[in-house]
């Protein structure tokens, strides 16, 4: 999986599962009653995003990224 995508859908998926939730409470008012779908569902939306991070840091375990310099204070940064 791309590393772009992938933190999109960390990023989005927590989202859609609030949204997905939001919406089955307010207009399937017969689903409001299944306390495990609704768990499901939160728990799915946190828990792929998760999945996906950790697969991330564990494909990129062996290296160092360095995205900027924090503090440079001359030849020691």
């Amino acid at each position: 999986m791309e590393v772009d995508l992938a933190v999109r859908l960390m990023i989005l998926l927590p989202l859609a599962g609030a949204v997905v939730n939001g919406l089955l409470l307010l207009f399937l008012p017969n689903l409001r009653k299944d306390e495990r779908l609704i768990a499901a569902i939160g728990t799915a939306a946190v828990a792929i995003p998760f999945g996906i991070a950790l697969s991330l840091f564990v494909a990129d375990a062996g290296g160092i990224a360095t995205l900027f310099t924090w503090m440079a204070a001359g030849d020691f940064s």
